[in-house]
């Protein structure tokens, strides 16, 4: 049997060859109640007909997201690969 060197969460074939639509960034109202409230996501839209992988992804988000990057500007990523 092989054993994966990668951890359980890690999602092995990716999307390769996809296209990011766009990137928007959301401010959320927290709910309290949560263990981990939500602050903030970032929505990446996803075109991945010409993925190698996993063609079915449309979208993906991110929660309580930072960038720690200075200057970067979200919407450069729009129909970056």
């Amino acid at each position: 049997m092989k054993q994966s060197t990668t951890p359980s969460w890690y999602w092995e074939l990716g999307l390769h060859d996809a296209k990011i639509l766009s990137a928007t960034p959301l401010e959320l109202p927290p709910d309290w109640k949560s263990p981990i409230p939500r602050y903030n996501c970032l929505e990446f839209a996803i075109d991945a007909k010409g993925a190698m992988f996993d063609q079915r992804v449309r979208k993906i988000t991110l929660y309580n997201y930072k960038i720690l990057t200075p200057d970067f500007e979200l919407y450069k990523l729009s129909g970056a690969w």
